[in-house]
């Protein structure tokens, strides 16, 4: 499940390596600017006979089990922004909110509750996913690690939904419309530029009392965003991307490593017939910081020996 850059040689496959190719971006763990190659596609490579070839004393059906699976997670993590399929934007953003309105931390240490929060004017990657009359901009803050989600609809035009500051770590938040304030992403534009956005909405904290207790909540944000070719991009951009999702990789010489746990579905025989069971490992993801489309799993091994 890797790729192949066109107008690269293409390197020899190891056993657990899918795929390898030259030219499809990277960097060596030092922020690069986005000035590799203007353009370039990708083909994903066939898999060795190989791939899934047992290593150790681990056996090879979890072996083959837990390649697949890892491969799975690196595709899922690499390919869509490798391939194009999801348009990356590269450049700046600056936001602030007054979320705190919703309900401030109590002082007793029980629930967080919620905090304004900011984005001082800084680098950014945006993901854009557009999905029937949905298109969706989530622009990260690759200093502040925090994010802002921008939706919009065809058939609302010229309406933005946008959303709390949140931490890459956070999901879901309130969100307040603005309209004619951000331009229509739904044809993936070569550059979106926004200034002054302002989503605005007026939320109810009393709403199962039986007095309201209006607040006004607003998200304020800029940015600049240009396209970015799929040979432009780095790690960094694609981890930041990727950040909801819980996988951390480190830096580790010239790799990306991930540690990564999963569970393999085995079937053994018994007097009573088949037993299926569920048999958990743990394994090593890895990705070529110079060539993002070099990557693969190893050091599989069992947390719990065969099926119990």
């Amino acid at each position: 499940m890797s790729f192949r850059c066109f107008g690269g040689e293409a390197l020899a496959a190891s056993a657990i390596l899918v795929g390898v190719a030259t030219g499809c971006g990277g960097s060596d763990g030092t922020p690069s600017a986005h000035a590799m190659s203007s353009s370039c596609s990708f083909v994903r490579a066939p898999a060795p006979e190989d791939a899934a070839a047992p290593i150790g004393p681990v056996d090879a059906s979890v072996q083959a089990n837990a390649t697949t699976q890892g491969l799975a997670v690196l595709e899922g993590f690499l390919g869509p922004y490798l391939r194009g399929d999801v348009p990356v934007y590269v450049g700046t953003l600056t936001a602030h909110d007054n979320q705190g309105v919703l309900g401030p931390p109590p002082t007793d240490g029980g629930a967080p509750g919620y905090e304004n929060q900011s984005i001082p004017e800084g680098a950014a990657v945006a993901a854009l996913v557009v999905a029937g009359d949905a298109a969706t901009l989530t622009v990260h803050s690759l200093s502040q690690h925090k994010y802002l989600l921008l939706e919009q609809e065809k058939t609302s035009p010229g309406v933005t939904s946008i959303g709390i500051i949140l931490g890459d770590a956070l999901g879901g938040g309130n969100s307040g419309l603005c309209h004619a304030c951000v331009p229509s992403f739904q044809a993936a534009p070569t550059t979106i530029d926004f200034s002054g956005a302002n989503g605005t909405s007026v939320v109810n904290l009393n709403r199962f009392g039986s007095t309201n207790d209006n607040v006004t909540l607003r998200t304020y944000a800029a940015a600049n965003l240009t396209l970015a070719p799929p040979c432009t991009l780095t790690f960094e951009d694609l981890a930041e991307l990727n950040a909801t999702g819980g996988l951390t990789f480190a830096l580790a010489g010239t790799e990306w490593v991930a540690a990564w746990s999963g569970v393999s579905l085995q079937r053994e025989s018994s007097p009573y017939g088949w037993t299926y069971c569920d048999v958990p490992f743990t394994a090593e993801l890895y990705v070529n910081a110079k060539n993002l489309a070099e990557y693969g799993v190893r050091n599989v091994e069992l947390t719990e020996s065969g099926c119990f």
